[in-house]
């Protein structure tokens, strides 16, 4: 009987173990967990003071994980040696691998890196404070890091406080205290110790917390002060708020030998501009001889003067090239004018133009260089391009079917230099119920660019046109014509568009005006050095456009960056505070005044 009913029992659980195994799972349903891990227990705790451990123990209410430590933990001041930061449990743990300052206080900013291991739920910024005095530095400085060009938010700029004026600071010491934007460009210095400050941002690349050739950097007018408000006193006395270009701060005196926990202060609104100094030297980047009569050379950046081209293993004639520049002079088209020049095989020249020394005065620089073409190659590897052929290859900047907007003139490219144009081989029509009826037009060559040529023309709105270019109407230097090239094509109408009438007041020095659209591409530019009305025409209702102010210091028409070591900010950059939507047939009006 006894063994009856154990056998009984036995089977009675193996049937529960059995229906409680097929129960394992995850349950279904429920709140998805979206709270953060909590911090049960720090050991040592949480701002201690008089600091003298090794190792600091965090306690959590679940197990937790790092997530991108590298990238969210900051420890201010920063360490010699990094910390061992690893998990174990619900806990994490610091072992602390270099000797802590005397008399200091270090704060270990974790960002985000903390999170729960189901969901990843942060413990967003997190800080763990100690000091190894008696007392917790609460002093802080806080700002934004934009762009200089576009004033967009920067993330993940080391910003870094020094105590020092030495021009060799960034690239040589180590930083008092740091901290790293957040995704808004906003910063924070927490736990400083009084005193007057030179702040500074860098695009740490390689995370040596130093300042190398090529990393984006910002930094301000001039100093700033962390300190504790004053005593507090009867004073009659009011002082006037000072303000700098490019920050903001609020300073006052005081002690700061001894700075209570219980009291605190802030430095706010430090904005710093990032930008990238200009400092490459000049070189040449690129070259090319991809025609028997064509040599490219492309350079890193703008040219100072124009190149020198001397032969090396060929006499050449007075005049057997023409060069090209393109727009931004910083890539160069040398036209062998000579056959027998471009008959050679391989040709040798010396290259010169202008680079910068150490001492950033202009001296020459010369680059000889060994240029291969060999004809019958070349043919066989491009036998069906146009260049292989007898015909000048030209293009019009509008296709058959394509409507042409009212206040644009039709652009012809040629393939190379002109030497001769025939106007009689060039006809513009209008087309009305199948007629053809010929436009007076103006022939003009585009100064800007050798290549192009403008067919200047009123065209009337909501019209079809015919262009018609017949073969030899351009013919180029190496005696080659156009083939025959027909487009049809319409104008738009003219109350398709709208138009932005810009008035600008206070114009004390040259301001650039950019008319950008949603991808910053510059639709139209102007220039101005006093108060004036800028009418924007023929505006597409379809664009969302941008207006750009930049502030031209060196009159150079062109916005010019900062220079770290000579103090010089990049120059100042405003936009226009909304988007300008254009409406068709409707005229937008807006005002600018400029400040002080």
């Amino acid at each position: 009987m006894k063994q009856l009913l154990l056998i009984t029992a036995s089977f009675i659980l193996i049937v529960l173990l059995t229906e409680n195994c097929a129960k394992i799972g995850s349950p279904e349903g429920g709140p998805k967990d979206i709270s953060p891990p909590e911090i049960e227990e720090c050991t040592p705790e949480n701002r201690s003071v008089n600091f003298k451990e090794s190792r600091i123990v965090i306690d959590f209410d679940e197990y937790v994980q790092l997530k991108e430590l590298n990238k969210h933990l900051v420890i201010s001041p920063p360490c010699r040696e990094k910390p061992d930061v690893r998990i174990k449990g619900k806990s994490v743990i610091i072992e602390i691998m270099d000797e802590p300052r005397e008399n200091t206080t270090y704060n270990y900013n974790f960002g985000d890196a903390i999170v729960d291991i189901n969901e990843n739920n942060p413990l967003k910024n997190f800080h763990y404070v100690f000091s190894t005095g008696s007392y917790i530095d609460s002093l802080s400085v806080s700002g934004s890091v934009v762009n200089a060009f576009t004033l967009q938010p920067e993330e993940t700029i080391l910003v870094m406080l020094y105590r020092t004026d030495r021009d060799s600071l960034l690239y040589n010491d180590t930083a008092l205290y740091i901290s790293k934007t957040d995704e808004n460009g906003q910063f924070t210095i927490d736990n400083i110790r009084g005193g007057e400050y030179f702040v500074f941002a860098v695009y740490d690349a390689n995370n040596n917390m130093l300042l190398d050739p090529g990393e984006p950097l910002a930094f301000p007018d001039s100093s700033v002060m962390a300190v504790l408000p004053p005593v507090s006193q009867t004073d009659t006395i009011q002082t006037d708020s000072v303000q700098t270009d490019t920050i903001e701060t609020e300073a006052v005196q005081t002690d700061t030998t001894g700075i209570s926990d219980s009291v605190t202060a802030q430095t706010e609104g430090i904005k710093l501009f990032l930008f990238e100094e200009d400092l490459a030297t000049q070189y040449l980047k690129q070259h090319s001889r991809e025609q028997k009569y064509k040599c490219t050379y492309i350079f890193n950046r703008s040219l100072k003067d124009s190149i020198q081209i001397e032969p090396l293993n060929f006499k050449a004639q007075a005049e057997w090239n023409i060069m090209e520049y393109n727009a931004t002079d910083d890539s160069v088209i040398c036209w062998i004018t000579d056959s027998v020049v471009f008959g050679m095989d391989t040709i040798e020249l010396a290259v010169r133009y202008k680079i910068k020394d150490s001492l950033e005065n202009y001296v020459s620089q010369t680059d000889t260089l060994e240029l291969i073409f060999k004809e019958e190659e070349k043919k066989k590897k491009n036998k069906d391009d146009i260049e292989d052929t007898d015909y000048l290859d030209i293009s019009a900047n509008v296709k058959s079917g394509q409507v042409l907007d009212l206040n644009k003139n039709i652009i012809v490219t040629c393939s190379a230099p002109v030497a001769r144009t025939d106007t009689n081989l060039l006809k513009i029509a209008y087309i009305s119920d199948s007629v053809e009826t010929a436009c007076k037009y103006d022939l003009v060559k585009d100064t800007a660019h050798m290549r192009k040529y403008k067919i200047m023309n009123m065209f009337e709105e909501n019209s079809k046109y015919r262009l018609m270019i017949m073969p030899k109407a351009f013919s180029d230097i190496y005696g080659r014509y156009n083939d025959t090239l027909f487009t049809d094509f319409s104008t738009q109408t003219s109350d398709y568009y709208g138009n932005v009438v810009l008035e600008l007041s206070n114009v004390k020095t040259n301001i650039i005006v950019q008319l950008l659209n949603d991808n910053e591409d510059i639709m139209r530019e102007y220039f101005a050095n006093n108060d004036r009305t800028i009418k924007m025409e023929y505006l597409s209702p379809v664009v969302t456009y941008k207006i750009k102010f930049i502030y031209d210091s060196n009159s150079s028409k062109n916005w010019d960056t900062g220079n770290y070591i000579k103090k010089i900010q990049p120059e100042k950059i405003i936009y226009y505070p909304q988007n300008i939507n254009v409406r068709s047939n409707w005229d937008i009006e807006l005002k600018w005044l400029f400040s002080e």
